[in-house]
């Protein structure tokens, strides 16, 4: 009986949104190489890494993309310039300051301290919310990085924009 229709947004599962980092080219990354993508055609971000052997350095038999109205770009990574790529709108850009660094793992400045990991070459993909194992860490503020694969504990969300 929520007439919004919102539920539990904060540490029930990463959920993944379409944010994506792009190559050079303006492509959206697939994700991190052939053994683990989210199965659009694109490139690989990553193609030898984790023993793939594949050869592969780009997806062209999976599904397109949506149109580029439907999802958020971000330039690709260049060193300790991560959360510089931020936008606004998105709740990456209104987050922080954060550290600097290069560091993966580097999250203060977040809100409420919510997890906030940025993507890479190597995680292209945003996923948001957090898990129940993330404790204080998860929550509507939190976002993170992932390779694009289909994995527990992620999901996903549907959004419905009525024109």
């Amino acid at each position: 009986n929520n007439i919004t229709g919102i539920y539990d947004m904060a540490g029930g599962a990463w959920e993944y949104v379409m944010a994506v980092i792009v190559d050079e080219n303006g492509n959206p990354l697939s994700g991190r190489n052939s053994l683990e993508n989210s199965g659009f055609n694109g490139p690989f971000g990553c193609p030898t890494c984790d023993g793939d052997s594949s050869g592969l350095t780009s997806l062209t038999n999976g599904l397109d993309f949506p149109d580029k109205k439907y999802f958020d770009k971000y330039s690709p990574y260049e060193n300790g310039q991560k959360y510089s790529r931020r936008i606004l709108g998105d709740a990456t850009g209104e987050m922080g300051p954060f550290t600097t660094g290069d560091n993966l793992y580097t999250s203060t400045g977040s809100w409420y301290d919510d997890i906030a990991y940025f993507i890479d070459n190597s995680n292209s993909w945003f996923r948001r919310g957090g898990f129940f194992h993330d404790g204080l860490g998860a929550g509507i503020f939190a976002f993170t990085s992932n390779r694009g694969h289909a994995m527990s504990p992620s999901a996903f969300r549907l959004i419905l924009t009525p024109t």
